[in-house]
Formats: C-alpha cells, structure tokens, sequence
C-alpha cells in the first residue's frame, strides 16, 4: 500500500490502536509489518480470523494474554549446533508451556462451546505436540531460568565436587 493511501485510512492510528493487544515481542513485530491485502478471498478469510479471535477474546478477556518470547534467532543457533544459553533455554520451554496450555485451553473451548472455531483452528493444528521437548528443558531449566545444578550427571559431579572441596576447606 502506497503512503498516501495509509494516510487516507489513518492506517498508523489503527495500528497504534491495535498494539495495546500485543502482549509480545512477535506480535507487535507482526502488527508494525502488516501489508495491504488486495486479493478479496484472503480478506475474507483474515475477517473470518479477527471475527473469531475477538470473539474469544470478549469472552475469555484474561486466557489468552500470553506472553511469547522471540525465540528465531535461538533456534536458527540451535540448528547450528551451537550452544544455547539459559536464558534462551528459559525462553524456548516458556514458549512450549504457552503453547501446550493455549492448544489444551483452546480445545476445551471448542468442546464446551460446541463451536469449531475453524479459522483460528488451522493455526492451533500447525503446533507440534512437543511435550517430550517440554519434559527434557523441564529437567535442564529450573522456574527462574537457570541451569538446575542437576541438569547432566557430569553437572551433578562437578556440584559434588565443589561441596566436597568447600567441606575440605573449612
């Protein structure tokens, strides 16, 4: 879309105005990149999407605030084989809880309403189940982010080894 015609729609007021629903960094990176659509079959499924989301959203105001973390540029390293630090570790496994209770949530709704929500459906179906993931960071990250100390057993000796080497020296 041309400048001057977001200007004629005040298209930067309306997206200021939709940012208060960001409640992370990739949605308001999402919202700041919105491109004009000009095909009329994909505006009526994206109006079909937002009538869906809002629907949701008056009914269940606080359930689906959720705070995602950006986590791209840790799994482009990860792919590399790169090591990963823990806050990344952290940001990756609160994504995979997020999206685990979103998926659980969301189809309890489902059910409950009797209602296939099937426009926001098709996004939810594309999340992996990644409970074996979910259980492996789980053991390696403790609730505040941080390595757990017993994280491998080579981290469990060194741990041992350092008590052991304080106890010699008091």
């Amino acid at each position: 879309m041309n400048k001057i015609t977001q200007k004629k729609l005040n298209l930067d007021l309306v997206l200021k105005d939709i940012e208060k629903y960001c409640y992370s960094e990739l949605s308001y990176d999402k919202i700041q990149n919105l491109k004009y659509i000009n095909n009329y079959d994909k505006l009526v499924e994206v109006h079909k999407e937002n009538e869906e989301a809002y629907e949701l959203l008056r009914k269940y105001p606080n359930e689906f605030r959720l705070k995602i973390y950006d986590y791209n540029t840790s799994v482009k390293k990860a792919k590399k084989d790169s090591v990963l630090s823990e806050k990344e570790l952290f940001y990756i496994l609160r994504n995979v809880i997020t999206y685990d209770r979103f998926s659980k949530r969301f189809d309890s709704i489902k059910i409950q309403e009797n209602n296939s929500y099937s426009s926001l459906t098709k996004y939810i179906e594309k999340l992996d189940n990644l409970e074996d993931l979910e259980r492996y960071l789980d053991r390696i990250v403790d609730e505040d982010g941080y390595i757990r100390p017993d994280a491998s057993l080579e981290l469990k000796n060194i741990k041992a080894d350092i008590t052991k080497l304080k106890n010699k020296s008091e």
